[in-house]
């Protein structure tokens, strides 16, 4: 079975106040060294989903470096 994975991230959320001022709210660490996205794309990677495609809306630059 083939399956194609989205992610849709980086969204405006005015819950994480300053902190998502200059971030993406996916691109925030968590737990350290790992960024909220990074849980995403591992389950995807666990689950054999070889296609994903990441949806950015608000600061994707941040997200993508």
């Amino acid at each position: 079975m083939r399956a194609i994975g989205i992610v849709l991230a980086g969204g405006n959320s005015s819950r994480m106040g300053i902190l998502a001022n200059k971030r993406a709210v996916a691109a925030m660490p968590i737990a350290g060294s790992y960024r909220g996205i990074d849980f995403a794309l591992s389950n995807m990677s666990n689950s054999h989903v070889q296609k994903v495609a990441v949806c950015t809306q608000f600061n994707a630059r941040s997200l993508n470096q």
